[in-house]
């Protein structure tokens, strides 16, 4: 069985450029940091439950019983 590597050896503080510390130049840090921060906020925004049309049961389904339930 091989070892995992899990040793931290850098950890970017709030608000710091990860890119600068990378080595890259100013300029094409700032290039980056736009779209690195939109796909953070992305992740990290709380997901909406799929209910509804985008349900895979769509806006109707059916309960148990058989007859129709409306969301």
């Amino acid at each position: 069985m091989s070892k995992i590597d899990r040793r931290i050896r850098n950890v970017t503080k709030r608000g710091a450029d990860p890119f600068a510390e990378s080595g890259l130049a100013p300029e094409e840090s700032r290039r980056y940091q736009p779209e690195s921060q939109a796909l953070i906020n992305e992740t990290l925004a709380p997901k909406e439950p799929l209910t509804g049309e985008h349900s895979p049961l769509g806006s109707e389904h059916q309960n148990p019983i058989g007859s129709r339930i409306k969301d």
